[in-house]
């Protein structure tokens, strides 16, 4: 069986689509205007199965689902997170993870050349850097059967669901670093997995920074979660960046343990839902023309992108008004941080906290006292000593040193004890008028994970080309 060769990027120019309205095996979907968008526009469909642990079975459903979206004249079918395998117990995914030249995924090589066809893989069980870590991979391959990108999955799914189970993928999973688009031929991708889908930063980094038209979304969101949040969630990533939405979906039930809520979905830029499968549940494809003269309408009516870089103009325009390096004169600074409301999220160890600019000017504040509580949920515990941080609350400290003389751009949180805080979110704020104006001069930090002991642990976005988002350590003179 031939490699399958991983190639550079490049882009490609729309191609005319062909064909007719369609049907998949388990639902018929009507395209409207086809007609008037045959000139500019391309097809693309995206799968919905219920896939289990059973490699064989379900690399025959998503053989038959290509060939339905082939037949209809698509040149993508987009498959959802963990096409090719689920699990029925825990650490079944790391015995079957493989490398990418690996022959799991050498078949759906195969079949994307013998098809003709380009392939979103979404989620597929990478091994990883050691026998007990994977990564959750999305890997787009071409219609030669050439892996063209490979996304690894940066926010990883720690969550306890009320009312249901709890998810550790942190626990066995390596979350990726990187954000990525990739050429196709029906436009530029940008690439994400399932729980990115809350984080709407690395959206607005794949349209403004990455120049994506089309975001792919492959989830096996849980039924809980899916029947709250997913189709608003998917409007809402497709309202604000403009782009197209493409949502594959994992549905119905994998095992005793698992089940997913499904509901695969199109979205246009304007945020109208242009392919959804009748039935939540079923296996099969949705079908959608992607038009570009859309795409471009869009954003020439509601020119966002150009409000968004006036607005960065004047932020970075009043910063730079604030004494600057060298001052006689220090600033003063809030420094706001949210526990989760994670079981064990909360502390009572010290923390510190370093943060700075990109012109080198730095504040570092050790051992965080006398908070000022902000909020805390009903069943928030607050935790004994000087306060600590209480579980589901967001607690204001107060700090001052060196002005920053630009936005705050790097974040580092240091931990003394051995209890297990989780932090959700820390920003900074800016104090001025002796305390009654309080403006944001940071960057949102995301860090929903453990912080771990005794190290500096946080984002540098000063330095980062997209690939600051998962959190790390560096040393104390770093």
């Amino acid at each position: 069986m031939p490699f399958c060769l991983s190639l550079p990027n490049y882009r490609v120019s729309p191609l005319l689509r062909d064909g007719a309205p369609t049907r998949s095996q388990s639902a018929r979907v009507i395209i409207a205007g086809e007609s008037n968008m045959a000139a500019n526009s391309l097809r693309v469909a995206a799968a919905q199965m219920t896939s289990i642990n059973d490699l064989a079975s379900n690399f025959a459903t998503c053989s038959r689902l290509v060939k339905e979206a082939a037949a209809a004249g698509a040149k993508l079918i987009c498959f959802p997170e963990s096409f090719s395998f689920i699990g029925a117990k825990d650490g079944d995914s790391l015995k079957i993870a493989e490398p990418l030249e690996g022959p799991i995924l050498q078949k759906y090589c195969s079949l994307a050349r013998e098809s003709g066809i380009w392939l979103s893989l979404g989620g597929f069980q990478e091994k990883g850097s050691d026998d007990e870590h994977l990564c959750n991979t999305h890997v787009v391959v071409d219609d030669a059967g050439n892996i063209r990108s490979t996304y690894r999955k940066i926010h990883l799914f720690d969550v306890d669901i009320p009312g249901g189970r709890v998810y550790k993928e942190g626990s066995f999973t390596e979350p990726g670093k990187n954000v990525v688009a990739v050429d196709s031929p029906i436009g530029r991708l940008g690439l994400t997995v399932c729980y990115d889908l809350r984080f709407p930063e690395i959206y607005q980094l794949l349209r403004f920074q990455h120049d994506a038209q089309i975001l792919l979304v492959p989830s096996a969101f849980t039924k809980v979660t899916g029947q709250a949040h997913w189709e608003i969630l998917l409007r809402a990533r497709a309202i604000e960046t403009q782009c197209y939405v493409i949502a594959s979906a994992q549905a119905g039930q994998h095992n005793d343990k698992r089940e997913s809520h499904g509901e695969t979905l199109i979205i246009d830029p304007w945020g109208t839902v242009v392919g959804r499968l009748p039935d939540r549940l079923s296996t099969g494809i949705a079908i959608a023309d992607i038009d570009f003269s859309l795409i471009d309408s869009v954003r020439e009516k509601m020119p966002i992108a150009k409000r968004l870089r006036i607005l960065t103009v004047v932020a970075i325009a009043f910063i730079t008004s604030l004494p600057v390096q060298g001052s006689s004169t220090n600033c003063s600074y809030s420094v706001e941080i949210e526990t989760t409301c994670a079981q064990s999220a909360a502390t009572s160890d010290h923390v510190s906290v370093r943060f700075g600019d990109s012109e080198g000017n730095l504040i570092i504040v050790k051992h965080l006292n006398n908070p000022k509580p902000l909020y805390a949920a009903k069943g928030g515990v607050r935790r004994g000593g000087y306060g600590g941080f209480g579980r589901c609350a967001i607690d204001m400290f107060e700090a001052s040193g060196q002005c920053m003389s630009r936005r705050v751009c790097y974040l580092y949180l240091k931990k003394v004890g051995s209890d297990d805080w989780r932090p959700g979110w820390v920003r900074v704020l800016h104090r001025q008028d002796g305390g009654r104006v309080v403006v944001p001069v940071s960057y949102v930090f995301y860090f929903r994970t453990f912080v771990p002991e005794n190290v500096w642990y946080g984002f540098d976005y000063c330095h980062s080309k997209g690939g600051g988002f998962v959190p790390h350590v560096v040393s104390s003179n770093e």
